[in-house]
C-alpha cells in the first residue's frame, strides 16, 4: 500500500529518487512541477483520471531531449507537493491522505478542480471522511471548502465544529478567504443544534 506522509515526500530534485508510483520503468510521460520535480507517470492514469489530461495527451507530444529516456514532459505551474498528492489519488492504489494534508488542501482541492480531476476529488471526500483532518481542523476544512463551493465537505465540517464552543474557535488564515456569510451561517447552525 502506498501512503502519502513524510516517508513519501517528494524528491526536492529531480535527481533524487522517486519513491512508488513514481519509480515505475513503465513512465511514458513526465509531469514537472513548479518547483521542478519530475513525476515519470503513465499516460492512460493520467487521462482516466482527468478529462484535462485525456484531451492534452491525445495530442502528439514532442520528445523531449531533456527528460529521462527522451519522454515527453508537461510542465504544470502547481508545487510539487500538491501533484505528489493528487498523482498518487490518480493511480489505482491504494493511498491515504498525508497527515499535513491541511497545509495543502486549497491547493489540492483548487487543482483538481482546475484540471477536472474528478474521480481524485471523490476520492478526497471519502478519505476526509474517514482520516481524522475533519475532526483536527474543522474549521480550516470548512473555510477552504466554503471558498471553494464545496458544499458537501463544508457541511461534514461544520459538523465537526460542534464539539468547540463557536465563541472559542481559533483564527485559522484561511478565514481570509471568505466573507462574513459562511462564518455567519456556520454560528447560525451552531445555534440551531444547540436548540
Amino acid at each position: 500500500m502506498s501512503q502519502i506522509g513524510t516517508q513519501d515526500t517528494p524528491a526536492k530534485d529531480t535527481k533524487q529518487r522517486l519513491t512508488a508510483p513514481f519509480d515505475s520503468l513503465d513512465a511514458d510521460i513526465i509531469v514537472r512541477s513548479s518547483d521542478k520535480v519530475d513525476f515519470p507517470v503513465r499516460k492512460c492514469f493520467l487521462a482516466a483520471a482527468s478529462a484535462v489530461f485525456e484531451a492534452m495527451l491525445s495530442l502528439p507530444q514532442p520528445e523531449n531531449t531533456s527528460a529521462p529516456n527522451g519522454l515527453p514532459v508537461v510542465e504544470l505551474v502547481e508545487d510539487s507537493r500538491t501533484l505528489d498528492i493528487i498523482l498518487r489519488l490518480s493511480y489505482p492504489i491504494d493511498t491515504v491522505l498525508p497527515a499535513d494534508f491541511i497545509d495543502h488542501a486549497r491547493s489540492v482541492l483548487e487543482t483538481t478542480h482546475k484540471y477536472a480531476f474528478d474521480g481524485v476529488l471523490e476520492r478526497i471526500k471519502r478519505r476526509l471522511h474517514t482520516s481524522r483532518i475533519l475532526e483536527r481542523e474543522p474549521l480550516r476544512m470548512y473555510t477552504i471548502a466554503c471558498s471553494l463551493g464545496m458544499e458537501d465537505i463544508a457541511r461534514s465540517a461544520a459538523r465537526q465544529t460542534l464539539r468547540c464552543d463557536p465563541f472559542d474557535f481559533p483564527h485559522v488564515p484561511e478565514l481570509r478567504h471568505i466573507t462574513a456569510a459562511p462564518y455567519s451561517r456556520l454560528l447560525q447552525y451552531h445555534r440551531a443544534c444547540s436548540q
